[in-house]
């Protein structure tokens, strides 16, 4: 015997419909609990900021050279209460990298770290070293929070931002807009860096990683450094 089933064409439409919406439900469900439950994970360091330089060898090798040659840097990374934002060894090779091609232009011989302003350095150096901890919780505020070098008392900005994820608004990771204001009241001229990594505790501060792409100095190296013959 042959049976012969028949469909009503809009019951299968709403069926189809009904179907997809289930589909979608479930995989935006799947999706919400990853983003929605996202929380910048800290790290902490059993040690000071210093310490924690030294445990990622390959990575702050410039830093722990411009260390060298400014005392103070070490001494305070090592005991006061500080945050620092943290330069990665491409930061320093591409304000090098401008200097020299500066310097190229002009007929000087390059410059490396051990060779440039000592002084300059120190200025440049103060810049990423602020008294007190600062978390991401710290910088909160709408338009974020003005913040103080621990020398030079140079004025700085730092806000938190969260990228957006799969179009849900703050949805991504935490990360913070540092910059140098250039002792300016109009964010037009200040200098501006991001984040790469931020929440690393140690037993003396709290330590943000910036971009790769951030060259050090906001701007400044090269007009600072290109005095030597």
């Amino acid at each position: 015997m042959k049976l012969k089933f028949f469909f009503n064409h809009s019951s299968i439409s709403l069926a189809c419909l009904l179907a997809c919406i289930t589909i979608f439900i479930i995989s935006c469900n799947k999706d919400n609990e990853g983003f929605y439950k996202y929380e910048n994970q800290e790290s902490v360091f059993d040690g000071d900021t210093y310490s924690y330089l030294q445990s990622k060898l390959g990575v702050y090798d410039s830093l722990f050279k411009a260390l060298d040659r400014v005392p103070w840097v070490k001494d305070t990374l090592q005991s006061d209460s500080i945050t620092l934002f943290a330069l990665t060894n491409n930061s320093f090779k591409s304000a090098l990298q401008n200097l020299n091609l500066l310097r190229a232009s002009q007929g000087r011989s390059a410059l490396d770290l051990n060779t440039v302003d000592v002084t300059e350095l120190d200025t440049l150096l103060s810049k990423y070293i602020i008294k007190g901890r600062y978390t991401t919780d710290s910088l909160l505020y709408t338009d974020g929070a003005s913040l103080k070098s621990v020398k030079y008392h140079f004025s700085m900005h730092g806000q938190r931002v969260k990228s957006d994820a799969l179009g849900y608004v703050g949805g991504g990771p935490t990360s913070i807009y540092y910059s140098d204001t250039k002792e300016s009241n109009f964010v037009k001229d200040w200098s501006r860096a991001q984040t790469q990594a931020v929440n690393i505790i140690t037993l003396n501060g709290v330590l943000h990683i910036l971009s790769n792409s951030h060259e050090f100095g906001f701007g400044e190296f090269s007009t600072r450094m290109n005095k030597n013959k």
